[in-house]
């Protein structure tokens, strides 16, 4: 995990540094559009984190028979509540994003 966070940061540079090359304006179109890149994947990772810890719970307790339902719940979750923010927020809500962030 911790090598995956270390190369995607460090891809992260390089892609920064090509983007600031074309001007100030898109370097804030950018930085927006990473904003609401973290948001969502916050989401994510929370919904994650709740799954893995519901599934421990149960673990925890020997009711083995709730794991197999708890597991796709997540998932689906994740594939469906996390587009339809971004979706929202993006396209949908009218907000100033520009006002938000900066």
């Amino acid at each position: 995990m911790a090598i995956k966070q270390s190369s995607v940061q460090f891809s992260k540079l390089f892609i920064n540094s090509w983007i600031n090359s074309f001007g100030v304006t898109v370097s804030a179109v950018a930085g927006i559009g990473n904003k609401l890149n973290t948001i969502s994947n916050l989401i994510s990772n929370s919904l994650n984190t709740a799954g893995a810890s519901m599934v421990g719970q149960n673990i925890g307790a020997g009711k083995y028979k709730r794991v197999p339902k708890i597991i796709p719940m997540g998932f689906c979750r994740n594939l469906f509540h996390v587009p339809a923010f971004k979706c929202y927020h993006v396209f949908l809500s009218g907000a100033d994003f520009s006002a938000l962030y900066g």
